[in-house]
C-alpha cells in the first residue's frame, strides 16, 4: 500500500474541521466523481449516508448491501466505522453493490481524543507450522477474498493486534479461536504486539493450527493449562484414549491397506484432531422438553412413483407449507421428467406423516401433497410443498416451526431432528465446525478426490451427524431452540462394510429466507406460512443424506 499522508481539515477550528473524499459506482466508473465531507471524528459510513447520490443509487439497489473500496490514497476494501480523520487528501472509492451472503458488521467505537492507525490485511490468510497446508480463509464475506480485495483496518494508538482485528467485524471466527502473526516479506509480528507501528503497511495473516487459550496473551497455546484443564481438552490418559485406540485401529487396518503403518498413523492424527466428535456426557431435562415441542413439527416423507420408492425427512411451516430438500422431491420425480409435469407427480407419489416414532410406521394421519410446486431452489437445495388438508381443516396439523431468518451459530452444539434410514422420528447432538476449519481437502486426500468446495460459502452450516440416509429435509435447530439450517448432504469414507462420517452440512434459514424474498417474489413468504401456533423459541465423495 503507498505511503499516505494524513490530509488536513478543510476548516480551521477543530470543532468544524472536514474531511473531504470522493465515491463512483462500479456499476458506471466513468461517471463523475460524488464529493463528501464528514466531521473529523464522523463515520465514514455515517458521512456517505448523507449524499443525495448515494442514496439515490442504494434505492435501485434494495436489498442488497455494499463495500466501499479505496482506489487512491488508501487501497482495499473500507471499514465503514473508520472516522473520517483517518483518510489521507484525495481519497477515492469505489462503491460496490452485492447481494448478501452473510451477517455484515463494522467497527463503530467513538474516536474523539484518540490517534488512529490505518494498515492493510490480505483478504486470504496463510497456514503456517508444520503442516503449511497454503491458503486460509480468514474473512466472513466470501465476496471480498473472492473479488481479491484487501481489507483496510483501523485501530487506536496502544491496541494489540489481536484486538484490532477481533473488533473489526470483518474477520472469521479463526482470528478469535487460534494463535496467528501478521506476516509482510522482512517481519514476523505476533498479535500480542501493539499497532503503532503498523501505519500505512500491509500484512499477511499467518494462521498455527494451535488454539488461543483465553486469559493467555503470549501465544503460547495451552501450554500454561493445569492438569484439571489438561484432562478437560483431552490431554490426560484415561477412557477416552481407550476408545481413541479401538478407533485408530479401525482406521489403520482401512488407510494401511495402501499407504502403509506410518502414512496411516499421520493421516489419523490428522483426523481425529480436525474432525472429532465432542462428546456430551450429560443434556439438561429442559433440552429434551425443548426437543420434544420442536419434533411435533419434523415429517416423515415417503413417494412411491411407479417402483420408484424413497424417503426422506421435511418440517411444518404453517398454513399447509412444508420444507424438504430440492433433491428429495427430485429423486421422488425421477429422471426425464418435464418441468410442468413435476407437480402432478409430487400429488400422486409424495405422502407425509408426523407421527412416525414408533417402530412401526403409522397406518393413518397421512398427508397428500397438492399440485402446487412453485418455490425453490436447485442450487441451494431447497422446496415448499404444500400438504393437502381435508375440508380445509388445520387443527390437526402440528405447530409450525418459526421462520425467523435466524443466523447460524459460529460452534458449540446443534440439534437435528430427522427420520435416518427410515426410521421413526429421533434426535442428534451435533457440534458445528466452524467455517475456518472447512477447508479440509489436504488432509484428507487419502480418502477423497473432491474438493469439498460445496462447504465453502457462508450460506451452509457445517458440523458432525450420524444422520446419514433418508435424514435430508430435517430442521437444524440452535442451544436455544431456533431453527438455523436444513441438513443436506455430507461426505463419507467406507471402513469395512459401514459407512463413515467426515462432515456434513446443509443451507442456513437465513440463506433460504433471503433466497425466496430475491427469486421468488410473488411468494409473500411472511405472511404465507405465519402460523399463531408457532413454537417459540425456547465409494467417497458428496452424497444427499437419502441414498447409498
Amino acid at each position: 500500500m503507498p505511503q499516505a499522508t494524513p490530509g488536513k481539515g478543510t476548516e480551521n477550528t477543530e470543532e468544524n474541521q472536514v474531511k473531504e473524499f470522493t465515491f463512483n459506482f462500479q456499476s458506471n466508473r466513468n461517471s463523475t466523481e460524488h464529493v463528501v465531507r464528514g466531521k473529523l471524528d464522523e463515520s465514514i459510513h455515517s458521512a456517505l449516508m448523507s449524499s443525495t447520490s448515494f442514496q439515490k443509487e442504494q434505492e435501485k439497489n434494495e436489498g442488497k448491501t455494499f463495500h466501499l473500496i479505496g482506489k487512491r490514497e488508501l487501497r482495499g476494501a473500507i471499514n465503514l466505522g473508520m472516522p473520517c480523520k483517518c483518510l489521507p487528501e484525495k481519497t477515492h472509492f469505489e462503491v460496490v453493490f452485492y447481494r448478501v451472503k452473510g451477517q455484515v458488521s463494522y467497527r463503530d467505537e467513538v474516536s474523539t481524543g484518540k490517534r488512529c492507525v490505518v494498515f492493510c490485511v490480505r483478504s486470504t490468510g496463510k497456514t503456517g507450522g508444520k503442516l503449511r497446508t497454503g491458503s486460509k480463509p480468514i474473512v466472513k464475506d466470501t465476496c471480498l477474498r473472492e473479488d481479491g480485495h484487501d481489507l483496510c483496518v483501523y485501530a487506536f494508538e496502544g491496541e494489540t493486534i489481536r484486538e484490532a482485528l477481533r473488533k473489526d467485524g470483518r474477520f472469521s471466527p479463526v482470528i478469535e479461536q487460534n494463535v496467528w502473526s501478521l506476516v509482510d516479506e522482512h517481519r514476523c509480528l505476533q498479535f500480542t504486539l501493539t499497532v503503532d507501528d503498523l501505519r500505512d503497511k500491509c500484512f499477511e495473516v499467518q494462521v498455527s493450527n494451535e488454539r488461543h487459550a483465553a486469559g493467555n496473551e503470549n501465544g503460547d497455546g495451552n501450554d500454561r493449562a493445569g492438569p484439571k484443564k489438561r484432562q478437560e481438552q483431552g490431554n490426560a490418559p484415561g477412557e477416552q484414549e481407550k476408545l481413541k485406540g479401538e478407533l485408530r485401529k479401525q482406521v489403520d487396518e482401512y488407510l494401511g491397506k495402501e499407504k502403509g503403518e506410518k502414512h496411516s498413523r499421520k493421516n489419523w492424527n490428522l483426523l481425529k484432531k480436525e474432525f472429532g466428535k465432542i462428546a456430551v456426557d450429560g443434556v439438561p431435562i429442559t433440552v429434551h422438553e425443548m426437543l420434544v415441542r420442536l419434533s411435533a413439527s419434523v415429517g416423515f416423507v415417503k413417494w412411491d412413483n411407479n417402483g420408484n420408492k424413497g424417503t426422506a425427512s421435511c418440517f411444518y411451516l404453517g398454513n399447509k407449507y412444508i420444507l424438504t430438500c430440492f433433491h428429495v422431491v427430485k429423486m421422488a420425480v425421477g429422471d426425464g421428467v418435464p418441468d410442468n409435469e413435476w407437480k402432478t407427480i409430487i400429488e400422486k407419489a409424495v405422502t407425509i406423516s408426523f407421527d412416525y416414532k414408533e417402530k412401526h410406521q403409522p397406518t393413518w394421519g397421512w398427508y397428500n401433497i397438492e399440485p402446487w410446486f412453485e418455490v425453490y431452489n436447485q442450487s441451494l437445495d431447497y422446496a415448499v410443498l404444500r400438504l393437502k388438508v381435508p375440508n380445509d381443516d388445520q387443527s390437526e396439523l402440528p405447530p409450525g416451526v418459526s421462520h425467523t431468518a435466524n443466523s447460524p451459530p459460529w460452534n458449540g452444539v446443534i440439534y437435528i431432528i430427522g427420520h435416518p434410514q427410515s426410521l421413526p422420528k429421533s434426535t442428534d447432538t451435533c457440534t458445528v465446525i466452524p467455517i475456518p476449519q472447512r477447508n479440509v481437502q489436504y488432509y484428507m486426500q487419502v480418502f477423497t478426490k473432491y474438493s469439498f468446495k460445496e462447504i465453502q460459502n457462508s450460506d451452509t452450516i457445517t458440523y458432525n451427524t450420524c444422520f446419514f440416509h433418508g435424514a435430508s429435509g430435517s430442521p437444524v435447530f440452535d442451544s436455544s431452540g431456533k431453527l438455523v439450517g436444513m441438513h443436506a448432504a455430507g461426505y463419507q469414507y467406507p471402513i469395512g462394510t459401514k459407512r463413515n462420517s467426515v462432515i456434513e452440512y446443509g443451507p442456513t434459514i437465513e440463506a433460504i429466507v433471503n433466497d425466496m424474498k430475491a427469486r421468488h417474489p410473488g411468494f409473500d413468504f411472511i405472511s404465507q406460512i405465519q402460523d399463531d401456533r408457532n413454537i417459540p423459541c425456547q465409494d467417497q465423495g458428496e452424497v444427499p443424506m437419502d441414498i447409498q
